[in-house]
């Protein structure tokens, strides 16, 4: 019977540990890919994960730092942005600190309306609220947001199969955004051009 020297345990070892060492750091490797892909999807409203959102549950405009973690969840949460929150009439202002063209106008619009709905979803006491941008702003209503999709903003959230078909399908319409834009134009708000 042969013996195994101890030289060659240890490079049997060693080999071992290298191997070990590789998978883990090929395991890490894939997992900071897929992390960086889902942080992508949460910056565009066609691909956002509406569940952390509805698990934030219900959030009181005068929640500070609720409205802060919800937009800080929302599309165009990577653009700097300061809040002006107006709890006795219901609304609120957000100042973005970026001009709208620097971000793509198409991109930006169905951001708004995903957000708007997003955010009336989560705050049953926000009534309106205007997203200013350097040289641009848009306002949106909870009454005619409510109008467009045809349900209570909360029960849109409160699935994320009815939140795919009633808000981001259509969203995912080039046709319903430019419907909704030319809606807003004749009531005074101009969208994006």
């Amino acid at each position: 019977m042969r013996t195994v020297n101890k030289k060659t345990m240890t490079i049997v070892g060693v080999l071992a540990v290298v191997v070990v060492l590789f998978c883990a750091a090929f395991q890490i490797a894939s997992e900071n890919q897929a992390n960086a892909e889902y942080a992508r999807e949460q910056d565009d409203a066609l691909t956002h994960d509406v569940t952390p959102i509805a698990q934030l549950g219900p959030i009181s405009l005068g929640d500070n730092n609720g409205v802060r973690e919800l937009f800080g969840a929302l599309p165009l949460h990577s653009v700097d942005r300061k809040y002006e929150i107006d709890a006795e009439h219901e609304s609120l202002t957000i100042n973005y600190l970026e001009v709208v063209g620097d971000i793509g106008v198409d991109d930006v619009w169905r951001d708004l309306i995903y957000n708007s709905v997003a955010s009336m979803a989560s705050i049953p006491n926000l009534s309106d609220i205007t997203y200013n941008f350097v040289g641009d702003g848009y306002s949106f209503t909870r009454e005619e947001i409510e109008d467009v999709f045809g349900k209570r903003l909360p029960d849109l959230l409160a699935s994320s199969g009815e939140w795919q078909t009633e808000v981001r399908s259509r969203l995912a319409s080039q046709k319903f955004c430019q419907q909704y834009a030319k809606r807003e134009e004749l009531d005074g708000i101009a969208p994006p051009a």
